[in-house]
């Protein structure tokens, strides 16, 4: 979905409303917005050109819209940039961490498992066999459970059903599932900290407000995108980026 609206604002028109803007009247911050929306476009669509077709530009828009939401918001003419400079700066790392958001493995994990797959090939080679988790942890000098998360979390990237490979011996027929280690115990320790982020997750979000609960819920459960999300509630995708916005930042307050 393309949020560019019937009208272009000119140049005079923007500096219009920002003075509006910075003389108090939030009413404005909305066309103040959308004044740049063509700005969000470009950078989408130049984005857009390196990415796998499984990305949608309205996704990629959306992103970018509530970085420029943000930029209006903490712009100040004493940055010694041009608004348009500093808002394409905020739309691009809008865009980006909403890539990364979308993207099911993130940079840490990817580099967590990169040198657990380098160690267990250098151990593999040394023993002349697969290595145990306890040797790994060893060797890497990471807790038993960061090994066993690690190796779980990339698992789970590439799903088989084990119950439907069955072996044989001489006097029984027995799945794959019935044979395999279960590695999804965890020690107290890590199942305390768990459950202390989750304490700390259920207190923040019981400090959002109805309407900011709603949109975490329809972004993040439901992955729709803020011109959706703007399109049930009935308002414009600036103040759904603004509630979005506010939502986080309470969240963040916990942590």
């Amino acid at each position: 979905m393309l949020l560019t609206g019937k009208k272009l604002y000119s140049q005079e028109e923007k500096d219009s409303l920002w003075e509006k803007y910075r003389s108090g009247d939030e009413s404005v911050f909305t066309d103040l917005c959308e004044a740049y929306v063509p700005l969000v476009e470009s950078i989408a669509y130049g984005n857009k050109l390196s990415l796998p077709p499984s990305v949608e530009i309205g996704d990629l828009i959306s992103e970018g819209f509530l970085g420029l939401a943000d930029a209006v918001i903490r712009f100040s003419p004493g940055m010694g940039a041009k608004f348009d400079t500093y808002a394409a700066s905020r739309i691009r790392g809008a865009i980006l961490d909403g890539l990364r958001d979308a993207d099911p493995i993130s940079r840490h994990f990817r580099g967590k498992f990169k040198t657990l797959s380098a160690v267990t090939d250098s151990l593999s080679e040394f023993l002349c066999r697969q290595p145990t988790d306890w040797e790994l942890a060893d060797e890497l000098g990471w807790p038993l459970d960061e090994v066993r998360r690690i190796k779980g979390f990339y698992a789970n990237s590439f799903t088989v059903c084990i119950d439907d490979f069955t072996a044989s011996s001489e006097h029984e027929t027995f799945t794959l599932a019935e044979v395999m280690p279960d590695h999804s115990l965890v020690s107290p320790g890590f199942a305390l900290e768990e459950a202390e982020i989750m304490e700390r997750l259920i207190e923040g979000m019981n400090s959002l407000t109805e309407l900011e609960s709603i949109v975490l819920f329809w972004r993040h459960e439901q992955n729709l995108s803020y011109g959706e999300i703007g399109e049930r509630l009935g308002v414009k995708v600036p103040r759904v980026s603004r509630i979005y916005a506010s939502a986080m930042s309470r969240l963040r307050a916990f942590f």
